[in-house]
């Protein structure tokens, strides 16, 4: 796809992009494989990411991937690094659940309804204050202007 864009004589931030995204894909694949255990696939999508020559930002990531890599090889940390990760796994999939459970689903009703209800209740409240400040400043007006005429 890169030598793609190239050979079509795409701009140089295009293919700066084009290989920040072709890093980041290998990134995630390299997160997955770690997840599951597969170690050696893990480091071989790092090299394959690196390969790129990413911006800064994504080159950071890299590196960040890469020592949670090595820490968890370590084997001292390898058992709760694995664990962390699972749970991180378990958190990603459930961001990626096509359907929702009863308390998703309810949260999202509650939202809705607070994002629906909540405003017109509060600028209702706002036109009983201004009632009632108009009612005062007009009794001001009336006892030190005079009555009108």
């Amino acid at each position: 796809m890169y030598a793609q864009l190239q050979r079509t004589g795409a701009s140089s931030d295009v293919l700066a992009d084009a290989r920040d995204y072709l890093a980041y894909g290998y990134l995630k694949n390299a997160r997955q494989a770690r997840f599951v255990g597969d170690r050696q696939r893990a480091a071989d999508q790092l090299t394959a990411a690196r390969n790129f020559q990413p911006s800064a930002t994504i080159q950071g990531m890299l590196t960040a991937e890469q020592q949670l890599l090595t820490t968890a090889a370590d084997g001292a940390n390898a058992q709760q690094a694995s664990e962390i990760d699972a749970a991180r796994g378990r958190f990603a999939q459930s961001l990626r659940s096509t359907t929702l459970g009863p308390t998703e689903l309810s949260t999202i009703a509650l939202a809705l309804a607070y994002a629906i209800l909540v405003p017109p209740v509060l600028v209702l409240v706002f036109v009983a204050i201004m009632v009632f400040e108009s009612e005062y400043t007009h009794l001001i007006r009336v006892l030190f202007f005079g009555a009108p005429t």
